[in-house]
């Protein structure tokens, strides 16, 4: 799709392959043609190559101004000032769990507080919402005074209850409750069950949220996640694994002690990746038949972590970082390198500064070749709003591009003169003594190519070793890989 609006051309995908056709013959489109009438008004009709005839529309609440489609959902309908916090996307159900906090006046005082000016607390809420109720939130549940949400995520648990077995979807929350100084932190990890509703009688109900189990933990659950069906929290410093034994019971199942306090817990099959809030990362890895965590590799600096990710590019395992200074690093485990002391020190491969404050790295998958192996990007967002996309590259990809951007760097001019290459150099808070890595390309300049004289292209092209058409068919390819994600 390209649409033109305030005199800006934007792009956008149109994906075919919803019946299946992985082919890209299948999911060409043959014809296409605008169809407006009282069942489907300013709607469009296509026949693909794979043989299909669809009627469709576009959602006529989104927004295409921006660089990708959006919708602005208003949490302020009641007319309170609501904050949103977590999200996670229910996948069965086609819900999003979104903890949300507003300022409530505070009523049950004991007697020698009244008095004197109101007082106020954040009340903490979980709630559903779903598309297909107009965005509205079809159910909450209210979380107890004082108890503050610290992360929300969807983990698929095994469920062994008598003679079921099976692997079940949970909402799972991870609070602390904070009352003062003279009493110390406790956290509760909350498991939710997403009930689909189910039409009987003409009568449709709404996706609810029905409480299964809740269990007190002696420190706030700051992180919360699953791996092969078992669930790892950080309870502070501590990395607990809990299996659901019955309705109202959690089995522990093993625990690892970290660094100070975990903020950030994500998982690929049987490893398991921890974000410490001072201490960098490490890697677990979970030994089901032994059942234990076993420490693989951890960086051994004082980065103050603050989102992580696994990024897979075919047969090469990459671990994302994003910390408080703003830099994005890349580490991996390669315990046959002299340098990693056999795997137990993680070595940086890459490193680039984003200049904006990180606040989740989420992994998406690419495409899956034929041999098996998996591509996938990492999307992270910051706290001014924006978005960042990091892609892997084939190698002679890699090469040139690099090579072209460092001509760039050079030849071209730049904004008040300033130095692409320095704005994206790591900085840290602290000395870090350890050898810099190969830098991340910078999208944002490679991509201004596209913008210059074809003269000035052939002049850049040349210098690298190649030709114009090849490094516009590099960034075409990347273009493409952006739009899709």
């Amino acid at each position: 799709w390209i649409v033109c609006a305030r005199d800006v051309p934007r792009v956008f995908p149109f994906l075919v392959d919803r019946h299946g056709h992985t082919e890209e013959a299948s999911r060409a489109v043959l014809a296409f043609s605008p169809l407006h009438n009282q069942n489907c008004a300013h709607g469009f009709v296509f026949a693909s190559a794979g043989g299909n005839v669809e009627i469709c529309q576009l959602p006529a609440n989104m927004q295409y101004t921006t660089s990708l489609p959006s919708y602005k959902l208003g949490l302020r309908r009641t007319g309170k000032i609501i904050t949103p916090h977590h999200i996670a996307y229910h996948r069965e159900a086609r819900v999003y769990a979104v903890s949300v906090s507003y300022i409530k006046r505070i009523t049950n005082l004991p007697e020698h507080e009244t008095g004197g000016l109101p007082k106020y607390t954040q009340q903490y809420e979980l709630r559903l919402y779903s598309p297909a109720y107009a965005w509205d939130a079809v159910h909450s549940y209210l979380l107890e005074e004082y108890e503050y949400v610290l992360s929300v995520s969807v983990c698929y648990l095994r469920y062994h209850v008598g003679e079921v077995k099976e692997i079940r979807p949970y909402v799972v929350v991870g609070t602390g409750t904070q009352v003062g100084e003279d009493l110390a932190c406790k956290g509760r990890v909350i498991i939710f069950e997403v009930v689909i509703p189910v039409s009987l009688g003409g009568e449709v109900t709404k996706p609810y949220l029905r409480f299964m189990q809740a269990k007190e933990e002696k420190g706030p659950i700051s992180a919360v996640n699953a791996v092969q069906g078992l669930m790892v929290m950080a309870v502070g410093s501590k990395i607990m694994m809990y299996k659901i034994e019955d309705e109202n019971e959690l089995e522990g199942y093993a625990f690892f002690d970290a660094e100070l306090y975990c903020v950030s817990i994500k998982t690929l099959k049987n490893y398991i990746l921890i974000a410490d809030a001072y201490h960098s990362v490490a890697l677990l890895m979970w030994r089901e038949c032994q059942r234990t965590l076993t420490l693989l590799g951890k960086d051994s600096s004082k980065t103050e972590a603050r989102s992580i990710e696994f990024l897979n590019s075919g047969h090469s395992l990459r671990l994302v970082v994003a910390d408080r200074a703003e830099n994005l690093q890349l580490f991996e485990y390669a315990p046959q390198k002299v340098e990693s002391n056999n795997g137990i020190r993680l070595l940086t491969t890459s490193e680039f500064r984003l200049n904006e404050h990180p606040a989740q790295c989420v992994r998406i998958g690419l495409r899956k070749e034929s041999s098996g192996t998996c591509w996938s990007a990492v999307v992270v967002g910051s706290m001014d709003g924006s978005l960042s996309a990091l892609l892997p590259l084939p190698k002679e990809h890699f090469e040139v591009l690099l090579a072209l951007q460092s001509r760039m760097s050079f030849v071209l001019p730049h904004t008040a003169g300033l130095n692409p290459r320095s704005y994206r150099n790591v900085k840290f808070p602290h000395v870090d003594r350890r050898a810099r890595a190969v830098s991340i390309l910078d999208g944002h300049m490679l991509l201004t190519y596209c913008g210059l004289q074809r003269e000035y292209q052939d002049q850049l092209a040349q210098h690298v070793g190649t030709s114009t058409v090849a490094v516009m068919e590099y960034l075409c390819a990347l273009s493409r890989t952006l739009a899709f994600l």
